[in-house]
């Protein structure tokens, strides 16, 4: 049963912030387990979830009156726990969305390196005149966002926007991911085009040469 609060609606606002941004990164930390080769989480997020659930106790378990004994037994005492929450699951977002931003950086160079610019022109026509220059563009963004974080001083706004950035460079990476499989495919039938072209010219070249030769002995006879 909760015990009344003053300035509850204070609290309540609070909580759904806290909540709102702790599905937000949920959503990171998740897709980040996915596109990780280890397919696991960086210990410092868990870490930083952990110390934001036990700030999150300490409000539940006031606003339920089963801790008795604190003197912050009041609406301000669970605001302060909040917040300290609300800060753990910021810094869990930032920790992960810098892995995140790196790792997918990573896996589409390592993606791409194997295909020549003809594949990847043909299967992803505006990869050189749209994808790239974005990914680049996208780098020197998530750059200076790393620059300017400051952990200490929590700002919401400032995380979602960061977050927002590195999304596009996610939905590239799907983009390319899906075009894999006819990578692959394009890359395997140019390949065989371009080994048949050298077939077809180093034999036109040796029987050309066959054929001078012959005219040569016919001359001279």
């Amino acid at each position: 049963m909760f015990i009344e609060l003053e300035n509850e609606s204070i609290v309540a606002e609070k909580l759904k912030d806290l909540t709102e941004l702790y599905f937000v990164v949920k959503e990171i930390i998740i897709y980040f387990e996915e596109v990780n080769p280890e397919h696991k989480t960086d210990i410092q997020p868990i870490n930083e979830l952990r110390n934001a659930f036990d700030h999150l106790m300490r409000c539940s378990s006031t606003w339920l009156g089963i801790n008795k004994n604190n003197e912050g037994n009041s609406s301000s005492y669970i605001c302060i726990h909040l917040d300290k929450s609300f800060g753990h699951v910021y810094r869990a977002g930032y920790d992960t969305v810098d892995f995140l931003a790196l790792t997918i950086k990573g896996i589409i160079a390592k993606d791409l390196q194997k295909y020549n610019v003809d594949t990847i022109k043909t299967v992803i026509p505006e990869y050189y005149s749209t994808i790239k220059p974005d990914i680049t563009t996208l780098n020197e963004e998530i750059t200076q966002f790393r620059k300017n974080k400051d952990v200490a001083n929590v700002q919401g706004e400032h995380l979602m926007r960061y977050i927002k950035k590195v999304k596009r460079i996610v939905e590239h990476h799907k983009k390319i991911s899906k075009a894999i499989p006819e990578l692959n495919e394009i890359q395997t039938k140019l390949s065989s085009e371009e080994k048949n072209r050298e077939i077809y010219d180093w034999t036109k070249q040796i029987i050309i040469g066959i054929v001078i030769f012959l005219f040569g002995i016919w001359v001279g006879k």
